[in-house]
């Protein structure tokens, strides 16, 4: 069967295995992801939709959600090099404006001058529509195209509780209707010290895979 997989850079395989390598291995299946290093959540909306088209058997897809406070934004007409193994899913231009960009960054992809981010960290990342409601704003919408592909999408967060920022803001029943799975990466890891790759953020194989048994693979057999 085949396994459809989205997310940031810690579903990629820059750093080693992934989660996602531990998951084909526990379920003989043929995982086929589009990670997006260093995006925010909006860009999965399309990016799914490109896998499960590609793929049309496919008839399960997971989805690893990242900060909710990264904020993905179209860019058109400049010349700005991909670095991308997958043409088709890497040529959406877009730009992720997070929390640790700063104007020096736009510059070095576009060699021009542009003053964006401190205006962006402070009145647009930072707000209570970005940080709490957009979130779940994406996750309606890639429910509903799995849905109208009858493909069955399970959902998990790395960095925050999905299930907790649901119920302040009045979304809990909404979640009620996903697989998603209870908790994050993030408090796991911290609960369990697991060690990062030194001065980089992200985990190793090793790492990974705990995280795939441990946290993920837990509850992922209740609903695969």
């Amino acid at each position: 069967m085949k396994i459809g997989v989205q997310g940031c850079s810690h579903s990629s395989d820059t750093y080693g295995h992934p989660w996602h390598y531990y998951l084909g291995q526990e379920y003989g299946a043929d995982i086929k992801f589009g990670a997006s290093s260093g995006s925010g959540n909006e860009i999965n909306i399309e990016k799914v939709k490109m896998l499960i088209n590609r793929y049309p058997d496919m008839k399960t897809f997971i989805l690893q959600l990242t900060d909710p406070s990264r904020f993905d934004f179209g860019i058109d007409n400049v010349d700005y090099e991909w670095d991308s193994r997958d043409k088709e899913l890497g040529d959406l231009r877009h730009y992720t404006i997070r929390l640790s960009n700063d104007d020096n960054e736009l510059k070095n992809h576009f060699k021009k001058d542009y003053h964006i981010h401190d205006f962006f960290k402070k009145h647009v990342l930072t707000s209570d529509l970005n940080q709490k409601y957009k979130i779940f704003h994406t996750l309606m919408s890639i429910q509903y195209i799995c849905n109208f592909c009858g493909v069955k999408l399970i959902i998990f967060s790395w960095y925050i509780d999905l299930q907790s920022l649901a119920n302040e803001i009045g979304y809990g029943n909404i979640l009620d209707k996903m697989n998603i799975l209870k908790g994050s990466v993030n408090n796991f890891i911290n609960d369990n010290n697991i060690k990062g790759i030194p001065g980089n953020g992200h985990y190793g194989s090793e790492e990974h895979k705990q995280i795939f048994e441990e946290f993920i693979n837990l509850q992922l057999k209740n609903i695969i």
